[in-house]
């Protein structure tokens, strides 16, 4: 699992910023979310997972709610930069709520 997250570290999260990358629509745009799913549960079991990859999901977090929900509907679009442009799938939104309910969870354990 280690080698797993070290990889996914150094493939998905973008240096300069933390970022997930914007996963696209249709199935696609669910992985990140099921990414974050597995990941929580991967820092749950082994704390020092946690220390790596809490602070890259806090960011993720933080710049989805700051930057990639749009204020006239609440919908967040495949990009956690950016605001959604309309019309937003399903599992798009699915991936946004699955990072919120992650970062929610991981606050109530610590």
């Amino acid at each position: 699992m280690k080698r797993t997250s070290l990889a996914s570290r150094e493939r998905l999260a973008d240096s300069a910023t933390g970022l997930l990358p914007d996963e696209g629509i249709d199935d696609t745009g669910l992985f990140k979310g099921i990414f974050v799913r597995y990941l929580t549960l991967l820092m749950k079991a082994d704390s020092s997972e946690e220390k790596v990859w809490g602070p890259i999901l806090q960011r993720n977090g933080e710049i989805l709610w700051k930057e990639g929900i749009e204020a006239s509907c609440g919908l967040a679009g495949p990009s956690w930069e950016r605001p959604s442009q309309l019309p937003v799938q399903l599992r798009v939104q699915l991936s946004a709520a699955m990072i919120l309910e992650a970062l929610a969870e991981l606050e109530s354990t610590n």
